[in-house]
């Protein structure tokens, strides 16, 4: 099942439907509807293979996603920050969570809509020795050309296979690098809603998440003990 679900979460139905008629879907309109309907059939059985696999997946609900979030005996992980409050026209329950596994140095920030999940991102640090094969955002902040290893910082979505994700991680990495490190004033940055958070909470977006070096290591010294390196 794991190799089928690689394969799922990495298909591209409309590069599929290409390689059969030949055509580019931008052109043609056969070869675009055989991709959305190759592309319907994935996600349905990639869906079906998450849920088997005790892992996160579209449409989730916000309160199954955060039970799952705190169940996960393999990848424990702590809530760190609730910031929750009503719409706009006050008909929903909005919420910002964060949680983080010490251990591993991983800090996951979420938020929902609608009783759903609706964005999340999970950060980390790791010595690595070349680029993740998961789909993921990151750079280097220093690379060693002579042991050919690194500090690698990187995040990627959390609404789809994240704890495959991580397992597929875990093989690339040579090690979770924790404490974080910033070399050379290295720029880490978290990810956060930003529009819910200079609309609901201009301080904390200003003081704790804002990009500049000097407010980024008050949320990383006081959660991950980021440690300042030339």
């Amino acid at each position: 099942m794991e190799n089928e679900l690689g394969n799922k979460l990495k298909f591209d139905g409309l590069h599929e439907a290409e390689q059969i008629t030949g055509k580019s879907y931008k052109e043609d309109g056969m070869t675009s509807a055989l991709g959305m309907q190759m592309t319907m059939a994935n996600n349905a059985r990639k869906s079906e293979l998450l849920q088997q696999s005790n892992d996160t997946h579209f449409n989730m609900s916000w309160k199954s996603f955060v039970e799952l979030i705190e169940s996960r005996t393999d990848y424990p992980f702590t809530q760190i920050h609730l910031h929750s409050w009503r719409d706009e026209k006050n008909t929903q329950q909005r919420e910002v969570r964060m949680w983080i596994n010490a251990e591993k140095g991983l800090l996951l920030v979420a938020d929902n809509f609608g009783g759903s999940v609706n964005s999340g991102s999970i950060h980390y640090q790791a010595l690595m020795s070349g680029w993740p094969t998961i789909l993921a955002s990151g750079g280097f902040q220093h690379y060693d050309e002579e042991q050919n290893q690194g500090i690698y910082n990187g995040n990627f979505d959390i609404r789809e296979g994240l704890f495959f994700r991580l397992d597929s991680l875990s093989k690339d990495i040579i090690e979770w690098h924790t404490p974080w490190t910033r070399k050379n004033n290295h720029s880490i940055f978290v990810w956060y809603p930003g529009d819910l958070g200079r609309r609901i909470d201009q301080k904390l977006f200003d003081e704790v998440f804002d990009r500049r070096p000097e407010n980024e290591r008050k949320i990383f010294e006081a959660i991950l003990e980021v440690r300042e390196e030339d």
